[in-house]
């Protein structure tokens, strides 16, 4: 029995703009201050679940090995990774059949947060994303669920409010893509 579920979870917070600090201080009019705190980025965070039919420990040791990713998720072409450790930089080279969204041969710069085989925890940050925001940090946790894994992708980052929904719908397409992918490659 196929027991695939899949999750999303839309949220956004509005990072605290100290607007009224701001008018306190200066002489702007309250009309500046209040344009200035809705053009603010906001805090996004999106969270993609799924139920995958492959062993957690098949599945994390592919998560985990973080110089493999572009062998499963299909809008990557190469990652390049100085190890998998905190601390370690990876480089996506982005996949883009066509070059539709100009994002061919695009390179991710990274940042290992966090590799953590007692969670099945692995975290990483973002200093140039392909999409307009900014502040970007990835999280995958995989979970034991009988002999299936739920996997959890959560991104939090910074964009401006017209951005935000659409970056969100951007972010669950590649997830669900690249966990479709995460499924087949666990199960070579």
């Amino acid at each position: 029995m196929n027991t695939s579920r899949i999750i999303a979870t839309f949220g956004t917070v509005a990072v605290a703009v100290a607007a009224t600090v701001a008018f306190a201080q200066s002489s702007r009019s309250q009309g500046d201050a209040v344009a200035q705190a809705e053009a603010a980025p906001v805090k996004n965070a999106v969270t993609y679940a799924r139920v995958l039919d492959a062993p957690s420990q098949k599945v994390w040791a592919v998560v985990s090995g973080a110089d493999s990713w572009a062998e499963w998720i299909p809008f990557l072409s190469a990652s390049e990774c100085e190890g998998d450790h905190v601390g370690a930089k990876r480089v996506c080279v982005m996949l883009d059949p066509g070059n539709q969204m100009g994002l061919d041969g695009y390179r991710i710069q990274e940042e290992i947060l966090e590799n953590n085989d007692e969670t099945r925890t692995f975290r990483y940050s973002i200093s140039n994303p392909p999409l307009p925001l900014s502040g970007f940090e990835g999280t995958v946790q995989v979970l034991p669920q009988g002999d299936q894994s739920l996997v959890f992708w959560t991104a939090t980052f910074n964009a401006a409010q017209e951005a935000s929904e659409p970056n969100r719908q951007m972010l669950v397409q590649m997830y669900h893509g690249s966990l479709v992918g995460l499924e087949a490659h666990a199960n070579n």
